[in-house]
């Protein structure tokens, strides 16, 4: 789905290869990206200042979920460095920053939650006119990773898929296309101040209900011992400041999915 901003030439998209990120580059025709995929790292400050010359906004996305090859002091010297370096970047070259956080953050169980409490800390820091924060839930669609993406892939291969515990842990789950429109929100802001908003339906599904709409084959695992029950956005400041509202619905983000 194509979402023209205007003046998009103007914005810098770290982690642009990514998930959310690719998506989001299909809207913003003119964006610049910075990805370590393209051999941009976001610990190279000196190259990260460079790539932000002439840039008002940068939308920061880059993050280690830890689900890799890298350690957890790895994921959270990218994570908490890499945001910091951002903030400090900001002070004299960029207007906005619009940063990628997490529903991981209310219940910060995992390094890579804590990491994003200490991007959003860094950030509200610094002097940048516009800090916007996004909260996003558990954001799913053609090339993401959630447990809709898994049990899609596990059902195509004709393999059971994994449910661990008793399957009725909730999660909010958002279809890629709204959390680009959310994105898109964000951009066309221009208040200036710090601002806060969870992206997701404000809806709550459990494994088991994705499970029923996905269908296939699963096998029953032990329950992950350090793991959120529940999790669902409150999406009515976002709804109150610019009428963003989640408009798939999971059965139909699905079909999207598949």
């Amino acid at each position: 789905m194509k979402l023209n901003i205007e003046n998009s030439k103007n914005i810098l998209v770290t982690g642009h290869q990514g998930f959310i990120g690719s998506h989001l580059m299909e809207a913003l025709d003119n964006a610049t990206g910075y990805d370590l995929k393209s051999g941009d790292n976001i610990l190279d400050y000196l190259k990260l200042c460079l790539s932000s010359e002439g840039k008002d906004t940068v939308i920061h996305l880059a993050a280690d979920l830890g689900l890799g090859k890298s350690t957890q002091g790895e994921m959270i010297t990218t994570n908490i460095q890499g945001t910091a370096d951002i903030g400090l970047m900001s002070y004299s070259r960029v207007d906005k920053i619009i940063f990628a956080s997490s529903a991981a953050v209310y219940d910060p169980v995992t390094s890579y939650g804590i990491s994003k409490v200490a991007g959003e800390l860094f950030l509200k820091a610094s002097a940048v006119k516009t800090v916007i924060i996004l909260r996003l839930f558990n954001v799913y669609g053609k090339g993401g990773s959630s447990v809709i993406n898994k049990f899609t892939k596990a059902k195509k291969e004709n393999k059971p898929a994994l449910i661990y515990g008793s399957g009725e842990n909730t999660r909010d789950y958002v279809y890629i296309d709204d959390v680009v429109a959310a994105f898109k929100a964000a951009v066309a802001d221009k208040r200036e101040g710090i601002f806060t908003y969870d992206v997701g339906t404000g809806v709550e599904h459990s494994v088991n209900d994705v499970a029923k709409i996905v269908g296939g084959k699963y096998i029953s695992q032990r329950p992950i011992a350090i793991e959120i029950k529940n999790s669902r956005a409150d999406t009515i400041n976002i709804y109150k400041d610019y009428k963003w509202r989640a408009k798939v619905s999971l059965e139909e983000g699905y079909e999207h999915t598949i």
